[in-house]
């Protein structure tokens, strides 16, 4: 339970509370001083008035300076008299006639007083009372209380004063006629001073008391006049608290409540207000609370006067409710209570911080902004997404939501999102959000607007979505691609083949030419050309059924020299005019066992990819090397060696490492220590890699080049090629100086096929041979060669009248050389039809296609024996034929 310190001062109302009762004590006390003072003045006055009236009349009154005296003190009494008759006739409403009267019946006391030679004690005492209560109708008539004032009480002390001092002259002369009596005088002139002195005080005294029940009044009537508007603050303000929605109690010092309001009533479930009156207020509340009010709160609350935290409050029925609870202490020793009933709030609040547990919790960011376009708040996902921590939250609260925007996105929101999400309330779409790292990051966002004018947002991450849709698009560009390029790849095959007839035609005959010529005539020349051109014609056609993936085969023995030769060769002609290209080798076929297409893809992409980054670089150039080497620690990266190569299906390791000069090296895959392997690198002088970039070089779709110039599955691939033929590959770029591509592939202790070309080494024979092929051009070439390699042939222009021709001469026949693609019967149903009537025949497929498909169709055909290639080489063909029939022969 939470306890709140209040600062504990006295007020201003304390202090005039303070003021207000020590001003009542000391008017009493004042007033009582007063008193005190004129009942002793008056009780020494009756006694010298008694007692000195006696000797004034034995000694004084006859003696003629006496009468002298005597006209002097009536004069001075009644200037004296004068005085106080003048004040109080301009200051009084008593009647002039009253007034006259009153002055004569003084004046004629006074007379009486002064001339009186005799008298007895008992006419004194009623003179004396005659006397005073002359004066008291002077100075109150009726009851009626007359305005005095401090001044003049001042002018009447000051009248009394010089009455005094007239009286004491005529005494002192009284005692200057008489020197023998000289002491009794001075005695009596003593008397008559310490008389006048009482009579000075008694009337001072007298008028002070007036002028104090004179300001009494007043005040009784000011403080008549503050309850009634202490009355009329206190109404409403005890309205207001009786209506107020907080409870309010009052107890006494005993803890009995002397008020309680109807909130409070109601709060507690009882009827009526009355029902509480008297109770101890801990009836308020159960055992456990009460405890903690006796242990904690009510020391706090003796010693700082206030307290103030949260607490449960017990209802009439037993039930509980949570309650803010302010305590005050009472001068009186009793409390006031102010009590507030939260428990609907509490819900509120758990409900409110369950939500918002949720919305942190939620994966979508969602944040909200105020109807200024400020953020006002921003969920754990939504930080995640922009790229910054809980601690920096305070950077992005407050500011303007757009900034979390790209420039663009700023100015769609302004343009089009604020005006749609004011004029439906609603807005979804797409939005790229720029994180701190300066990455964009594309979101699916969702505006409501919200009653005061704000909106809430909702942000969910959509990258995986957008890469996975671009992954979609991707494939099915790729599928349509390679629907286009099986379609290519047919019309390839078929071009290939008929354009192999065609080359079959040009470089037999041209071969025929070269051997009836002489060499030195200018004719042989002529037909060398014809050759060397057809030589080149077959080479394209190569390249295109390559292209085309009609001859990806599996894995060959190849010279990568070559690979990297006919793929500069390939890519020269569509070279940026200003790019240089340079190509170096050691001299060495640097022989490999591998696919020959997928090592002509990698070189391509590698190639490509220098071309365009150093296409814009001055003096552009692009050099492609080839070598042999040894993997030892002088060649390669240490951490790319190995005792022994991982298994075939394990994923490469990649090691990415920095160096000082600011390049980044990156190494993946694994060489065997001591292993040769043959080398490509591909280098360009173009923009260069930084780390964060060569990081993401392998992974698909990852490209830094303009959508229309690249799809980011080159480098994918190539590492994947690599990795499948075992071998390893390095990346070293330094940003602004370029990049260099390194691949390794294990060198292999075949030997190469020899080229195909043309040689004198042909194999001489004999034999019958029926040559089938629906073409005559080349099937009259095919016959021609055989026949010049010693053969006997006969020729068929299809399947069925090669069977017929082997029906008709059964045993005839050592060896059928077919063409693969006819009309009506391939080569392959050919052989069948072959093997099933003529056991033991051997069969040899010419084919202007690639040997992938042939593989396929001829593996493990009993009568096929082997195939070969159009256009027909001469001294392939006298081995191809010869080996062929030794076979045979052998079984």
């Amino acid at each position: 339970m939470r306890i709140i310190p209040p600062r504990f001062h006295m007020t201003r109302h304390d202090h005039a509370d303070f003021r207000r009762v020590w001003r009542s004590v000391a008017e009493a006390a004042l007033t009582l001083f007063i008193i005190v003072i004129f009942c002793l003045s008056a009780a020494q006055v009756v006694s010298l008035v008694h007692q000195e009236t006696k000797n004034i009349e034995s000694e004084y009154l006859h003696d003629e300076t006496s009468r002298s005296n005597r006209m002097l003190i009536r004069r001075s009494a009644e200037d004296f008299q004068t005085t106080v008759m003048a004040y109080y006739l301009g200051n009084t409403d008593l009647p002039l006639t009253e007034m006259e009267r009153q002055r004569s019946y003084f004046l004629n006391m006074i007379e009486r007083i002064l001339e009186l030679e005799t008298a007895e004690n008992d006419d004194l005492r009623r003179y004396h009372s005659q006397l005073l209560q002359a004066v008291k109708n002077i100075v109150a008539y009726e009851g009626r209380t007359l305005p005095l004032s401090y001044a003049d009480i001042s002018s009447l002390v000051s009248d009394v004063e010089k009455f005094k001092n007239d009286v004491s002259n005529v005494l002192e002369s009284l005692s200057r006629r008489d020197t023998g009596r000289q002491d009794s005088v001075s005695a009596l002139d003593q008397k008559h001073s310490f008389l006048m002195s009482s009579i000075v005080s008694m009337t001072v005294s007298g008028l002070g008391l007036i002028v104090l029940l004179l300001m009494k009044l007043r005040a009784s009537d000011k403080l008549l006049q503050e309850r009634r508007n202490l009355s009329s603050l206190l109404e409403p303000r005890m309205a207001a608290i009786e209506t107020a929605m907080d409870g309010v109690a009052i107890t006494d010092a005993q803890g009995r409540l002397r008020y309680v309001n109807q909130a409070l009533t109601d709060y507690h479930g009882y009827a009526a207000p009355e029902m509480l009156t008297h109770l101890p207020w801990k009836t308020l509340y159960d055992e456990e609370q009460q405890k903690w009010f006796d242990e904690e709160v009510m020391p706090y609350l003796l010693h700082e006067g206030r307290w103030r935290g949260h607490c449960k409050g017990l209802r009439l029925d037993g039930t509980y409710f949570h309650q803010d609870v302010a305590i005050a202490a009472l001068d009186d020793g009793g409390y006031v209570f102010v009590v507030r009933d939260y428990t609907d709030l509490l819900d509120s609040i758990m409900l409110s911080n369950r939500r918002l547990a949720a919305i942190e919790a939620a994966g979508d960011g969602i944040g909200i902004v105020d109807n200024k376009g400020r953020l006002t708040y921003i969920n754990k996902a939504l930080r995640e997404l922009h790229g910054f921590s809980e601690v920096e939250l305070s950077d992005y609260i407050g500011q303007d939501w757009s900034l979390i925007y790209t420039p663009k996105g700023q100015d769609d929101i302004k343009a089009h999102v604020i005006p749609a999400l004011r004029q439906t309330g609603q807005w979804h779409g797409e939005a790229p959000i720029l994180r701190k790292n300066g990455t964009v990051v594309s979101t699916e966002l969702s505006l409501t607007m919200l009653p005061d004018g704000g909106f809430i947002g909702t942000a969910r991450d959509i990258s995986e979505r957008k890469k996975a849709e671009l992954e979609k698009e991707e494939l099915q560009r790729q599928f349509y691609q390679a629907q286009k390029m099986e379609a290519i790849g047919r019309m390839a095959g078929g071009i290939a083949h008929d354009f192999n007839n065609i080359l079959s035609s040009i470089l037999g005959y041209a071969e025929f030419l070269i051997d009836d010529l002489d060499k030195e005539t200018q004719q042989h020349g002529f037909a060398r050309q014809i050759y060397n051109g057809g030589t080149q014609a077959r080479k394209l056609v190569d390249q295109i059924l390559a292209f085309s993936r009609r001859r990806e085969g599996g894995m060959d023995v190849l010279s990568l020299a070559d690979a990297v030769r006919d793929t500069v060769d390939m890519l020269r002609p569509v070279m940026p005019p200003s790019v240089r290209l340079q190509v170096d080798n050691d001299g060495g076929d640097n022989i490999v066992h591998a696919n020959s297409t997928q090592i002509s893809q990698a070189l391509m992409n590698l190639c490509v990819n220098a071309i365009d980054a150093a296409e814009d670089s001055v003096d552009a150039a692009v050099s492609v090397t080839s070598e042999t080497m040894v993997a030892d620690d002088g060649n390669v990266p240490l951490v790319m060696l190995a005792d022994h190569l991982p298994k075939a299906d394990q994923e490469p390791l990649v090691t990415i490492i920095s160096d000082k000069d600011g390049s980044t090296l990156l190494m993946s895959g694994s060489l065997q220590r001591g292993a040769s392997y043959a080398c490509v690198s591909v280098s360009d002088n173009g923009c260069g890699m930084d780390r964060t970039v060569m990081e993401h070089i392998f992974e698909p779709f990852f490209t830094t080049k303009p959508v229309d110039r690249g799809t980011g599955l080159g480098l994918a691939a190539v590492h994947g090629i690599v990795a499948g033929h075992r071998g390893g590959m390095t990346v070293r770029s330094k940003p602004g100086e370029g990049t260099t591509f390194t691949l390794y592939l294990p060198q292999t202790s075949e030997e190469k096929a020899q080229k195909q070309g043309f040689s004198t080494k042909v194999v001489m024979g004999g034999g019958q041979i029926l040559v089938v092929d629906d073409q005559p051009d080349v099937a009259a070439i095919a016959a021609e060669m055989l026949t010049r390699l010693g053969y006997n042939v006969d020729m068929a222009a299809a399947g069925d009248a090669a069977i017929d021709l082997l029906r008709e001469r059964p045993g005839h026949y050592d060896l059928v050389l077919s063409d693969y693609s006819m009309p009506e019967m391939t080569g392959v149903e050919l052989a069948e039809h072959i093997h099933a009537d003529f056991p033991g025949l051997p069969v040899v497929i010419m084919t202007g296609y690639g040997r992938k498909k042939l593989d396929k169709e001829m593996k493990d055909h009993p009568a096929i024996v082997t195939m070969i290639r159009k256009p027909l080489d001469r001294v392939v063909l006298s081995q191809v034929i010869s080996r062929a029939l030794k076979r045979s022969e052998a079984a």
